[in-house]
């Protein structure tokens, strides 16, 4: 017998040997179909509190029309205030259409006179704490601001837009970029930024894959986890499944477990970008580091909407072994 089982799948299978009448296969099976049904109603612990059924409804669900999240793509511009993705992105989207097609460098990239009519009206506050000590003023080039290319090439996969002699609005984007039309546009971005585009990409890094797809789970612990102001790591150990995290590694024996930066980077700042989360800092008790915490925005709770679906059929289970 295999080793690897689930332990529940161990106990049902002791239970059904010890407890169960010598009957029928059709018997065991409506008995076995009875121990799952029971399982996956109850919450278990290394699945954040959640019943198996719950965790199902969450990382199956297009966050649009099935699952138990789901997006609301139907507040208006003033509400999605907070939101400097999706001012951002609306800024992008009418400058180029206001003043395109954009002719890109040889290497692919805005030129810098483009750079600098943007920069005074972009909101990502990194696009003014990353610029290069190197960067003379006037000269700022698209890598020196680290958000731009990634939203532009979200804008891109999107097709809101596009390579045509130039770079242009597409009609889509240029629909989407209307008041009228802010939350749709809030929440495809959403949808793409942390469902159906690779989360790592933003800062090269292949590691705890399992992070992504269980993100409608860690979105549903923040609820509480960021009711009130929290530091990074906190918020990870509360959000962030155990089993949706590679093994520690050797620096993280040594000198702390330092994963909880993945989730900092892929999560946390994303969420500020898109107005779901507001940040605090302050210096630590010693006075010598800056001590970052964050806690939900009104919107997070305006934009996630979480609705479970009780006494759902219960679902086959195949036991190998």
């Amino acid at each position: 017998m295999p080793d690897d089982r689930p332990p529940f799948v161990e106990e049902m299978m002791r239970e059904l040997t010890r407890d169960l009448p010598r009957g029928s296969l059709e018997e065991v099976r409506r008995a076995l179909e009875s121990r799952l049904t029971d399982y996956n109603a109850a919450p278990q612990s290394d699945l954040a509190g959640l019943s198996p059924d719950q965790m199902g409804q969450l990382i199956r669900g297009d966050w649009h029309t099935t699952g138990a999240l789901r997006l609301n793509d139907k507040l208006s511009l003033a509400s999605l205030a907070p939101s400097i993705a999706l001012a951002d992105a609306r800024t992008l989207l009418t400058f180029i259409d206001v003043n395109g097609p954009v002719k890109e460098t040889a290497a692919g990239f805005l030129p810098l006179s483009v750079i600098a009519s943007l920069l005074p009206n972009l909101r990502e506050e990194s696009a003014r704490l990353d610029l290069t000590p190197r960067a003379p003023s006037g000269r700022v080039k698209e890598l020196d601001l680290r958000w731009l290319p990634f939203l532009r090439g979200v804008l891109h996969y999107a097709r809101l837009l596009a390579r045509r002699r130039g770079l242009r609005v597409t009609t889509l984007g240029r629909e989407l970029a209307e008041p009228e039309r802010a939350g749709q546009l809030q929440a495809m971005l959403f949808r793409l930024w942390f469902k159906e585009l690779d989360m790592s990409a933003y800062e090269g890094d292949e590691s705890h894959p399992g992070l992504q797809r269980t993100i409608a789970c860690s979105l549903y612990k923040l609820r509480s986890c960021a009711r009130h102001l929290a530091s990074p790591k906190q918020l990870s150990e509360c959000a962030w499944l155990e089993m949706a995290k590679d093994p520690p590694k050797e620096r993280d024996f040594k000198f702390g477990d330092l994963r909880y930066f993945a989730f900092w980077s892929r999560v946390l700042l994303p969420l500020e970008y898109f107005g779901l989360l507001e940040r605090r800092e302050r210096h630590s008790r010693s006075g010598a580091d800056e001590v970052l915490e964050y806690r939900k925005t009104a919107l997070f709770d305006d934009f996630l909407r979480f609705e479970f679906v009780e006494g759902r059929p219960p679902r086959g289970v195949v036991i190998e072994g």
